[in-house]
């Protein structure tokens, strides 16, 4: 039988290192910039099922991804519509992307694996996709 050790390998510093910084740079000021057309095309189909009455959009005619609709329909309810919580969800996705890595770690090996999730972590067009609505 083979005992582990209790302390903290340097592989699991480097993966708690990587989750941090994903985080970090995809959930900061989610905020801060407006939505784009094609964002607030989505976050109207949300918000219309959050039960807000509104002129602004009529649920008929808008589509929106229907994980993205339904999840970000259900903050916007419990929290009032924001550009922040409109692009939250793809956010969190975007998270568990860069973490994706570390789940097949004994199959491509742990080196690997961790060269992997450094790269999803600095690849621009995975951040870019992270932080819109429409991602």
């Amino acid at each position: 039988m083979s005992e582990r050790k209790g302390g903290l390998t340097v592989e699991a510093a480097a993966w708690a290192a990587i989750l941090l910084l994903a985080a970090w740079t995809r959930l900061a000021v989610l905020g801060r910039l407006p939505l784009d057309d094609f964002e607030a095309v989505e976050a109207l189909a949300a918000a219309a099922s959050s039960g807000s009455p509104s002129v602004f959009w009529e649920p008929d005619s808008l589509t929106a991804t229907p994980s993205y609709h339904a999840l970000t329909g259900l903050l916007f309810a419990t929290f009032g519509p924001s550009d922040a919580l409109a692009r939250i969800i793809p956010a969190l996705a975007g998270v568990g992307l860069v973490m994706t890595p570390l789940l097949g770690r004994k199959s491509l090996g742990r080196g690997p694996a961790l060269v992997a999730g450094l790269i999803l972590l600095l690849s621009p067009s995975a951040l870019t996709t992270a932080r819109i609505a429409s991602g």
